[in-house]
């Protein structure tokens, strides 16, 4: 049996022995505290931040990429896939045919060979803690004040933030006809489908930022934002800067990165708290959506998930997505913090047909229609309730009116109209 490998803390230790170096004297050489260097080498601290590795590294005279190979975050790439490159391919998921890989490689590869490699946001199940939340908006509103974009009433001006991450918009992706009729030639209908999927590409040798041409603009502001976030966030400067066209990051620590820079680009949208603020101190309506939609440049699905998780309003919102058929997808279920502690709405315990009910029938968004539901308690409370068709997804939103009123009457589904909001 082979003996396993030894940990980063082993080697950092035996490194300090060999030259003679007490921890005292490492602290230092890395600015790092002591006692944090001392759990490091006994590997109390299991994974260190890539800033704080950039630090040892330096003092403890071992290349940064050669640590963070030692930590985990960086492989070997077996397939020689740029790293973004590798990024990308978790845009398929957890479930993918080989097929698909196939077909997704071989769109990458063709971005590659014309210089770039690709980014795309994309979904993962990573929980950030409170402190991750924090420190990202701590970082966002950074880029907010040097942009003069902090607490003023007019969108976020990317240009002017990409010019603080030292990136540059340089035009949409493009495939000729010809790349497009070989793809589709070899993989059928399947290569349209990985031509939707790239969202945008990065040069990071010239720091270039594409786009796809065909997306909206509200997901281009989205990716955009994403990039910069990769751009900005510390650990993510260094970990990109480390690596090369045979190395990529850990899938794990993938995730952890992608839904950092997810974060990144909310935080900077809804100008930290700013959104959240304005929705509070302001009627819930559907109007009152699109004119925070209109004033922040957001799309309506991230404007409602945001105000919902960040309010302190008891208030829920349920969005139901169109697949590419245009039919609705079943809701998912977002609610502030506040609403939890009055009505015990969960995905498994919310009364879905009642939340069907006003998706799938139209609402007039100028209209709050009361319902009526269980509380904690199983006692009744009157819900308002307003929708509005949001092009990609219909949204309901539910709250708990601030003022009392006389009791209300459960309306029933045909009481239900919605309108389109004008284009």
């Amino acid at each position: 049996m082979s003996k396993s490998e030894p940990t980063l803390g082993e080697r950092l230790r035996a490194k300090r022995e060999q030259t003679g170096v007490s921890l005292r004297d490492m602290e230092r050489r890395t600015g790092v505290n002591s006692g944090y260097l001392s759990q490091l080498e006994r590997n109390a601290i299991a994974t260190p931040g890539p800033t704080v590795l950039q630090k040892v590294a330096d003092g403890y005279e071992e290349p940064f990429p050669i640590l963070m190979r030692w930590a985990g975050y960086v492989q070997d790439d077996p397939d020689a896939l740029a790293p973004n490159a590798q990024r990308a391919l978790k845009i398929l998921g957890k479930d993918f045919t080989d097929e698909e890989l196939q077909a997704l490689k071989a769109v990458l590869d063709v971005m590659r060979r014309q210089g770039n490699a690709t980014f795309a946001p994309h979904q993962t199940d990573v929980v950030l803690t409170a402190n991750d939340h924090l420190a990202i908006r701590q970082h966002a509103e950074t880029v907010l004040r040097e942009i003069g974009a902090f607490r003023t009433d007019h969108a976020v001006d990317l240009d002017e933030a990409l010019r603080l991450a030292e990136l540059v918009r340089s035009g949409v992706i493009e495939f000729s006809s010809l790349e497009r009729s070989k793809l589709r030639s070899r993989f059928g209908d399947l290569a349209d489908r990985m031509f939707r999927l790239v969202q945008g590409a990065v040069h990071f040798g010239d720091r270039t930022v594409y786009v796809a041409a065909d997306m909206h603009e509200m997901r281009q502001r989205f990716v955009l934002g994403h990039e910069i976030g990769h751009a900005m966030l510390p650990d993510h400067r260094a970990t990109f800067a480390c690596l090369d066209d045979k190395s990529r990051l850990s899938p794990e620590f993938n995730d952890v990165l992608e839904r950092q820079a997810n974060q990144f680009s909310v935080e900077l949208l809804a100008k930290g708290d700013m959104l959240r603020a304005q929705f509070d101190d302001s009627t819930p309506s559907s109007r009152l959506l699109q004119d925070l939609n209109a004033q922040y440049e957001m799309s309506l699905q991230s404007i409602s998930r945001r105000v919902v998780e960040e309010s302190r309003r008891a208030v829920a919102v349920a969005i139901s997505h169109r697949s590419r058929t245009g039919m609705l997808m079943p809701p998912r279920l977002y609610a502030s913090d506040t609403f939890r502690e009055h009505i015990a709405w969960t995905p498994a315990t919310a009364p879905m047909t009642l939340i069907k009910d006003v998706i799938t029938r139209e609402v007039n968004f100028s209209t709050q229609i009361p319902v009526t539901v269980l509380d904690l308690n199983h006692e009744p409370v009157g819900l308002d309730v307003c929708g509005l068709d949001a092009r990609h997804a219909v949204i309901a939103m539910f709250w708990i009116p601030s003022t009392k009123r006389s009791p209300v009457e459960k309306v029933s589904s045909a009481a239900f109209r919605l309108r389109r909001p004008r284009s």
